[in-house]
């Protein structure tokens, strides 16, 4: 990558990652978050193109970033970065909302509702999910912490819409159900690696042929 890059690259790092912990909490209220993030986020984009075009390939984001839209998020900026203490364990967000992929609801009360409460009420609670890490999960127990969004900045692939029509989760995920969950999550087959003849079994109809429309299925190379 070019210097100019590098430089635009570094800028965007010094402003979501390194000055946010050393500023004053009393200095973020003079902050327009939306604004400031816009700006960011465009100048991510255009560094990315810039990248690829140049042949240099995508550019991963300099911060954490929830991997979903939520409403707590256009206030809670930077909730990816704090850690605090839940019934004497330490609460990493990055590990829960980022890696995981935990709904902030999962452990918080809804807005409209119940906004600012905590739903968690012991370390029972906890462990409700914790616990099913060390077991091997059935079909069903996935959605009791996984949530059904198109999750890859890769690939268009709507959860939602495949587990209505009664896929179970080893379809794609397989092995899911033939290990410790936790073993699952950091192995390779976590993520599906599954090509064409794959998605063509139900999709032949509508799949495209190698090198046409690829933009259909594919949100970047």
């Amino acid at each position: 990558m070019d210097a100019a890059s590098d430089f635009g690259h570094e800028r965007l790092r010094l402003y979501l990652v390194v000055l946010p912990h050393h500023l004053d909490s009393r200095d973020l209220v003079h902050i327009n978050a939306d604004y400031a993030r816009s700006i960011l986020e465009k100048a991510y984009q255009d560094l990315n193109t810039a990248s690829q075009r140049s042949g240099q390939g995508p550019l991963q984001r300099p911060w954490l970033q929830a991997p979903y839209q939520a409403d707590c998020l256009q206030c809670h900026y930077g909730i990816e970065y704090q850690t605090g203490p839940a019934f004497g364990r330490s609460f990493p967000h990055q590990t829960h909302v980022v890696s995981a992929k935990i709904r902030c609801t999962i452990c918080h009360g809804k807005r409209q509702t119940a906004h600012g409460t905590l739903r968690l009420q012991s370390e029972q609670d906890c462990n409700s999910c914790h616990s099913q890490l060390a077991a091997i999960p059935k079909g069903e127990d996935c959605l009791k912490c996984h949530i059904l969004e198109d999750l890859s900045n890769k690939v268009h692939f709507p959860h939602k819409e495949h587990a209505n029509f009664g896929l179970a989760c080893s379809v794609c995920h397989q092995g899911v159900e033939k290990m410790a969950h936790r073993d699952f999550a950091q192995s390779g087959a976590a993520i599906p690696k599954l090509g064409h003849e794959f998605c063509g079994e139900c999709h032949s109809n509508d799949l495209p042929l190698r090198g046409k429309d690829c933009k259909k299925c594919h949100n970047r190379f």
